[in-house]
């Protein structure tokens, strides 16, 4: 994880406190260091759009730094839908050619793919990009693989990573037939969840259960639930839905499971910051107590040491409750009523 990637997930940390001025001096931050190549995509991993969105739709910096966000990404999205709808057509035809080869086992499950209507699904794509489609005939064919290749660079290579490995001893046309196949379900990816987006956005109860319904079955990754901001719309146009908080909630589980490893990082480097300094800063303070809260019992002691040996005011500590939530805690080890009692010698100037 480099070093924006890093202030990223620090920054979703102090956006779910809710502080509004440590948010904007933690934006500020941010635009100190220079952003990489796919900082939209990481943008989208620390899952920043919706945390603004729940946590900060009032703080001017975050908003903005979304906005900008946004109007990116959808530009990057329009130069991918040619690709995308390429793609797509050509894993139709994948299929049709294995089914007439008798290949039936082997596909990419286009059944479900005509159930949502999904030519019609290209059409709009063709439609909405008639503009962009005519810039790229001008292109030959070796430039715009090349460019279809880019799109999907970053995703082929981490789907190959997780789920198929590498095997130099594969042949050359195997090799090439497992590469297109990768593209070709990145592209399925996109339109299923592209559909998904559109049919949210209608509010429709009886189309979002299904939509839902029948994506549930192409097994749809984190990245593309993220880079559609499908909770953001749920939010905003589902709440009502059942299926939608359903979906939400898988994708709040997936996102544990896939950013455990970058949660621990940010908590390391966060705890590491604060202890190399004689208080917590008050724009922390919110962070640190929420770390407090957890599940994870080393976690937990280790912020309760670090409460403990810095000085901090009692206003810090009453304005996120810390004493009422220690007390209720069921078994309390001698650290904890350390702490306890430390509050307490605030609270009466003891």
């Amino acid at each position: 994880m480099d070093s924006y990637e890093m202030e990223l997930n620090v920054l979703a940390r102090i956006i779910r406190t809710g502080n509004n001025e440590a948010i904007t001096n933690a934006v500020e931050e941010l635009k100190k260091f220079p952003a990489p190549i796919n900082y939209s995509r990481l943008i989208d991993k620390a899952n920043l759009p919706f945390l603004v969105d729940t946590h900060a739709p009032k703080n001017e910096s975050a908003m903005r730094l979304i906005k900008d966000h946004r109007v990116a990404k959808q530009v990057e999205m329009a130069k991918e839908t040619p690709f995308i709808v390429n793609d797509f057509y050509n894993s139709m035809q994948l299929e049709i050619d294995e089914v007439d080869e008798g290949n039936e086992d082997i596909g990419l499950g286009m059944e479900e793919d005509e159930d949502m209507g999904f030519h019609l699904e290209i059409d709009e794509y063709n439609e909405l990009n008639l503009e962009e489609q005519d810039k790229d005939n001008g292109l030959s064919q070796k430039a715009q693989d090349d460019d279809a290749d880019s799109v999907f660079s970053d995703q082929d290579a981490a789907l190959m990573a997780d789920e198929s490995g590498s095997d130099s001893g594969f042949e050359e046309k195997e090799e090439d037939y497992k590469r297109k196949s990768w593209k070709y379900r990145i592209a399925s990816f996109e339109v299923h969840v592209r559909v998904l987006s559109e049919m949210i956005k209608a509010g429709d109860p009886d189309q979002i259960a299904e939509i839902i319904e029948i994506s549930s079955n192409v097994d749809l990754p984190l990245y593309a639930y993220r880079k559609y901001e499908i909770t953001c719309l749920i939010a905003e146009y589902a709440i009502h839905s059942d299926e939608a908080i359903n979906l939400w909630n898988k994708i709040d589980q997936m996102e544990d499971i896939s950013l455990e490893k970058d949660y621990m990082k940010t908590f390391n480097y966060v705890i590491e910051c604060v202890e190399t300094q004689s208080t917590v800063p008050k724009s922390m303070m919110g962070v640190i107590a929420d770390y407090l809260i957890t599940k994870d019992q080393c976690q937990m002691d280790r912020v309760v040491n670090l409460l403990i040996e810095k000085e901090i005011p009692f206003e810090f500590f009453k304005e996120y409750r810390i004493k009422q939530y220690l007390l209720n805690i069921g078994r309390k080890d001698n650290a904890i009523w350390t702490l306890i009692l430390k509050i307490r010698g605030l609270e009466y100037g003891e």
